[in-house]
């Protein structure tokens, strides 16, 4: 029996720098924030730069709680592979509106 409810399950993908970040079914991309006993606290990774409230919880390889409202899209696929260009600053409002990313469903452990 568990205490919560499960909203999906968790991707993970690396950082250009090495480091493990989450990523929803949306796209959108979390840091590690904070680590308690078995949960794992992520914000979003546009939180400094974009003031982007997003944040999301995982415990067991599950994303169990989604809290916040990105201010932005999601990257693209070539955004993410290209490694995270500064693409906030070089698109307008309706650039940024047209931008989707379809998850590809690869699990790093």
């Amino acid at each position: 029996f568990a205490d919560f409810q499960i909203l999906e399950e968790a991707k993970f993908i690396h950082s250009q720098k090495g480091a493990v970040n989450l990523m929803d079914k949306a796209g959108h991309i979390y840091y590690k924030q904070k680590v308690c006993t078995t949960k794992i606290h992520w914000e979003c990774r546009l939180r400094k730069k974009l003031k982007c409230k997003g944040r999301a919880t995982t415990e067991n390889f599950n994303i169990i709680s989604l809290h916040g409202e990105h201010n932005h899209p999601a990257p693209s696929e070539d955004e993410i592979f290209l490694g995270f260009p500064n693409w906030a600053k070089n698109k307008t409002k309706s650039d940024q509106a047209s931008i989707s990313w379809q998850a590809r469903g690869t699990k790093l452990l």
